[in-house]
């Protein structure tokens, strides 16, 4: 089972020695366990890991929203996984007022990855001014030199980048983000072989869920690395 992965914690990241780990991690060892597969990580940034759904050259991805573009090629596996993943935009310290709605964003210059799916209405926004970098976290030495007014961001990956980067005391979040429900999934490549087992696939995720089987799993994760619990449901 090759699988596309975009580092994004403390969903998906590498250890000390490189090898991945993270709550998203331990849900697909999990269900690689149940369906009796060997995991193989095709690790890339996110737009990548797109193209390598739409080419069949990974099978499955984890992380991702339902849109119509994406549904070409991708068959989302039923019931999502998360239920929300809240959007957050992080400013410097003392300056959180300057974005209180979301016209406020139209006056800055506002850091994003590559390739990733916001907000309905922040996606498809033409007029606000976008600056796209490949991973989020070069985002933090961007808008400490002024080079960006802000940046957006999952919320749980924000917080958790700024206090690896040891800049809690240098960036805060602004008052205005993204807070609706908006369903987060595994996604199977529609040119994958693993199409002819997506019943079984979508059955194993259901009882993964009904169960409490996942809650454990993501909480004994965030419990080991001593994290809080993000909302994700």
């Amino acid at each position: 089972m090759k699988i596309a992965v975009s580092p994004n914690p403390p969903w998906k990241m590498q250890d000390e020695n490189e090898q991945f780990e993270g709550a998203e991690i331990e849900m697909f060892n999990y269900l690689a366990e149940k369906l009796n597969f060997e995991i193989q990580f095709k690790i890339a940034p996110f737009k990548r890991c797109l193209y390598y759904m739409e080419k069949g050259t990974a099978d499955m991805m984890v992380g991702i929203f339902k849109n119509p573009e994406r549904e070409i090629y991708i068959e989302y596996v039923e019931p999502p996984y998360k239920s929300r993943s809240d959007k957050s935009f992080y400013v410097l310290k003392g300056k959180k007022e300057m974005i209180r709605t979301y016209e406020d964003l139209y006056d800055l210059k506002i850091g994003m990855k590559n390739g990733v799916k916001y907000f309905p209405r922040f996606d498809a926004d033409t007029k606000v001014k976008k600056d796209t970098v490949n991973e989020n976290s070069l985002n933090i030495g961007k808008i400490l030199t002024g080079r960006i007014d802000t940046f957006v961001v999952t919320s749980d990956f924000g917080d958790y980048m700024l206090r690896q980067a040891g800049a809690t005391d240098k960036i805060e979040k602004a008052e205005f983000g993204y807070s609706k429900r908006n369903p987060v999934y595994i996604g199977i490549s529609k040119k994958s072989p693993w199409m002819n087992r997506v019943g079984e696939v979508k059955s194993a995720v259901r009882e993964m869920i009904e169960s409490g089987t996942l809650d454990r799993i993501f909480a004994d994760f965030f419990e080991k690395h001593n994290l809080p619990v993000p909302e994700y449901k």
